[in-house]
């Protein structure tokens, strides 16, 4: 019984799948195919035995007929001859030799029987005059029972002429009944071979065919374990499921994409997190020193400081440097908050030269010992001299942001080094002017950045160990604002440093094209 049930759920599974799916549909198809083949076949040959039967009936019939009309009377003898009379030294000639031939007379009576029994065809039953035309009613041929009830003759029933009686023919239907089972038989065997050789062959084509099906299934298992990697084998023939793979592929790859953008979401998610939390403790750390200083010299001042007028006046300057300090942090941090919201940037056409200029000239104004310059990068046509160069963007960013790199070099490096800002315009090798950038650099000759310190440089609140002996106020902010700027503007920021040698910050923004002129040095005047 659990052998019987086992088999059973088996093959309801095998039929519950795409596979026993077609091959039930096929196999159903096959059987109807061939019954219908097999019905038409044996009705067309049911159809050609009777008319052969019938045609054999006719015969004999006719035959009798023809010979009653060349006598003036029949004469039936008790030797199952039929006397011809009306002719002197008439002969006897025997009568057609049907299977069954039986002769009425004028009265009804039974005159004459023929009978030749062939192999093991059986006596049939001699129905009356009387029977026989009911039987024929309306009907060309009738059947007629045997003696032991088993098979039969096919009959019919015609007039002598000159009204000498009836005659009855009949073909036994043995040999009918025998071909049309072995027909029957035939066909059914023949069914059978047929029906298990087209399963057999849809089988392996379906197998064959839906192995992309079954790949895609094992694959689907493994993806739902978690690799996302796999792909499907699609260099099939170009088929349907052959377009399946190469589309559950495509989706893969979506699949993929979408799930290590939620990773790569999720971690940075942790890192703002984690920076944001950073960020909350640096900036705490950074106010409290300015905050502190201005809460010190503000009880200071509160106290009466007798005639202590250079005291008060110390601590009041205290107060405004520490204030500004103080409020420089704060115009730091919430241009950084503006910038992470990507709020949208004012494009408005900036000239970069005379931007950079003041930069350079607020450098050369807040240390004037120092050899600051500014220079074109690459050729141009007239020396040394610049061209106007033009993008688009905020200005007060951008200057903020140039601001920051030239301080940033003036803080880190011997005042006694010199700092070359250089800008212009690059194009790449074989592209048409609408391809250009603008090209800012800073570059100092300085005592360098260290190798392990290169990567951090643009996060918040990094600053470089300071061992090379300058002192500076900065909040490890600057450079930040910098990044933050500059991508703002669809730009991007690198630095390049060797220690002994020096540093230099380069700076690429989208170019706005103008008509082309010559300037001389924006800062030569100054």
């Amino acid at each position: 019984m659990i052998r019987l049930r086992a088999n059973h759920k088996l093959l309801s599974l095998f039929f519950s799948s795409l596979k026993g799916r077609i091959i039930l549909g096929v196999s159903i198809l096959v059987i109807v195919g061939l019954a219908v083949s097999d019905v038409i076949g044996i009705v067309r040959m049911q159809s050609f035995l009777s008319a052969r039967i019938d045609q054999q009936i006719n015969s004999v019939l006719a035959s009798t007929k023809r010979l009653a009309s060349r006598t003036q009377r029949i004469e039936f003898g008790s030797s199952g001859q039929i006397g011809i009379l009306g002719r002197q030294n008439a002969s006897s000639i025997q009568a057609p030799s049907p299977v069954l031939l039986v002769v009425y007379g004028s009265n009804g009576s039974v005159a004459f029987v023929r009978y030749n029994q062939l192999g093991s065809i059986k006596e049939p039953t001699i129905p009356s005059l009387a029977k026989a035309t009911s039987l024929a009613s309306g009907k060309d041929y009738f059947f007629l029972r045997t003696n032991g009830g088993d098979g039969g003759f096919r009959a019919g029933l015609a007039a002598l002429p000159n009204s000498e009686g009836h005659v009855l023919g009949a073909v036994s239907l043995d040999e009918y009944n025998s071909t049309i089972s072995h027909l029957k038989f035939l066909d059914l065997v023949v069914g059978l071979i047929v029906l298990l050789a087209l399963v057999s062959m849809t089988y392996v084509v379906v197998r064959f065919g839906m192995r992309p099906l079954d790949e895609m299934e094992q694959a689907a298992d493994e993806i739902a374990q978690g690799n996302l990697s796999l792909r499907i084998n699609s260099d099939h023939a170009a088929s349907e499921i052959s377009r399946l793979g190469a589309a559950f592929n495509g989706m893969l790859g979506k699949i993929q994409q979408a799930f290590t953008q939620v990773q790569e979401s999720e971690r940075l998610s942790q890192s703002s997190q984690e920076q944001l939390r950073r960020f909350v403790a640096d900036a705490g750390h950074e106010l409290r020193t300015p905050l502190t200083s201005i809460m010190g010299y503000s009880e200071l001042l509160q106290k009466e400081i007798d005639g202590d007028r250079e005291l008060a006046e110390r601590s009041a300057k205290r107060i405004l440097q520490e204030s500004r300090r103080m409020s420089g942090l704060v115009e730091e941090l919430l241009l950084l908050a503006n910038l992470d919201q990507r709020r949208p940037v004012k494009f408005e056409r900036v000239d970069v030269i005379a931007l950079v200029a003041d930069c350079v000239q607020d450098a050369r104004v807040i240390q004037p010992e120092r050899d600051v310059r500014l220079e074109p990068i690459g050729m141009t046509e007239n020396g040394n001299w610049l061209q106007p160069v033009y993008t688009l963007g905020d200005e007060e960013n951008l200057r903020q942001a140039i601001s920051n790199l030239v301080n940033n070099a003036l803080l880190h490096t011997p005042r006694d080094t010199a700092i070359v800002v250089r800008v212009g315009t690059v194009s790449a090798p074989g592209s048409g002017s609408e391809l250009d950038r603008v090209v800012i650099e800073v570059e100092d000759y300085g005592p360098g950045i260290k190798a392990d310190a290169l990567e951090h440089l643009f996060e918040r609140f990094y600053r470089v160990d300071d061992n090379r002996g300058f002192k500076h106020g900065g909040f490890g902010l600057g450079l930040s604002v910098v990044e933050s700027v500059v991508k703002a503007h669809d730009g991007g920021v690198t630095v390049r440093s060797v220690e002994g040698k020096g540093s230099c910050f380069r700076v690429d923004l989208r170019s706005y094209h103008s008509k082309p002129l010559t300037v001389t040095d924006p800062t030569s005047s100054l």
